[in-house]
Order: C-alpha cells, then sequence, then structure tokens
C-alpha cells in the first residue's frame, strides 16, 4: 500500500511541476496561467495533450517542438522531475500526515519563486502572500505568525531600508551585488518553516 501511495505522490510531483513551469514562465511576462493553453514559445502552436506528458514527451520529442523543431530547455524536464523527488522525499519523511500536506503546498510556491528570481532577479510581494494563505488554512504551525512577521518587517524597510538588519547581511555577504529586499523577505518567512 505504501509503494502504490508513494507512487501517487510522485505522479502528482510531476503534474504539479508541469503546472509549475508554467507559472515560471508566464508570471514574470504578466500572463494568465490559466489561458491561453499551453504552446510553444517558438513558433506560438498549441501543444497537444499528448505532448504534454511530464518528463516523458521531453525525452520522446528528444526536446524539440514537434512543430517548429525548435529545442525546448531541459530544465523544464528538470522541474518537473525534480518535483516530483521532493514531494517523494517529504512523502517518505513525513508518510501520511498533516505535515505531508503542508510541506506539498509550501514546495510548490518556493520553486517558482526560487525560479523566477533566478531568471529576473526579482521577488514579487504577491507571492509572499501564500505564508498568510498556509497560515490560514494550519494556523497551529506557526506560519502564519512568520508571515505576519515578514509583513511587519517589510513595512519597516520601505522606510528605512540602508538600517535594516536583514538588508545590510545579504548586501554585505553579496559585496553589493544583486541583492535587495526581496531576498530579506523571503528569508524572513522562512523563518517558520522549521516550525512545521
Amino acid at each position: 500500500m505504501e509503494s502504490i501511495f508513494a507512487i501517487y505522490i510522485f505522479i502528482l510531483g510531476l503534474l504539479i511541476g508541469s503546472f509549475l513551469n508554467v507559472c515560471i514562465y508566464r508570471v514574470p511576462r504578466g500572463e494568465s496561467i490559466s489561458y491561453p493553453p499551453s504552446h510553444c514559445t517558438s513558433c506560438g502552436n498549441n501543444i497537444k495533450y499528448y505532448d504534454l506528458i511530464p518528463v516523458l514527451s521531453w525525452v520522446i520529442l528528444k526536446g524539440k517542438c514537434r512543430n517548429c523543431d525548435e529545442r525546448i530547455s531541459i530544465r523544464y524536464a528538470l522541474i518537473e522531475f525534480g518535483t516530483a523527488i521532493l514531494f517523494l522525499l517529504t512523502y517518505f519523511q513525513y508518510g501520511v500526515s498533516i505535515n505531508l500536506a503542508r510541506y506539498l503546498i509550501l514546495i510548490p510556491f518556493l520553486i517558482v519563486i526560487a525560479m523566477i528570481d533566478y531568471d529576473t532577479m526579482e521577488v514579487y510581494t504577491m507571492t509572499t502572500w501564500i505564508t498568510i494563505a498556509i497560515g490560514v488554512v494550519f494556523p497551529w504551525s506557526g506560519f502564519l505568525q512568520g508571515a505576519t512577521c515578514s509583513y511587519l518587517h517589510l513595512w519597516w524597510d520601505t522606510r528605512c531600508r540602508d538600517h535594516n538588519f536583514y538588508y545590510f547581511i545579504i548586501k554585505a555577504y553579496s559585496w553589493d551585488r544583486g541583492y535587495g529586499l526581496g531576498r530579506c523577505r523571503n528569508l524572513r518567512t522562512l523563518w517558520s518553516v522549521p516550525r512545521f
């Protein structure tokens, strides 16, 4: 029974990972994550349902678009597979429990935030609302308190940036290259993760 459930968790991770690819590509561009349907970013043709199988479709098509033969980055398959592996490891760690549900909600959002940050060097303030939502669903987890503290600090950041403790530490660590308040907000948000 455990092995069957593990397979379900792995498949769920693959499907979620596929959706995360959509979010990672579209959110920074201000596009809807639900419409239009998945399409090739080169030729614009819609991708058929049988070409949307996570990881497997990328392998079958040899990393190319079926219509225009343009190469498709292996990153799409890696995010799908990586999400599935993280889901599986989380299941092995916590089993069927409330902790499993909490982390399966948290992991996808952290992947999206991290990859958008990697691509654009921007952390959208709207993404931190995720922590509020999780805190409402799991009020006893300590996540709501962490999110509340994050927004209180954000209020302080906007008024006293150069004297902010987190900003000073990250700025010093990065030698003043490319790090700003977005990472400070996420660092504070992650305070509450070990308390899950």
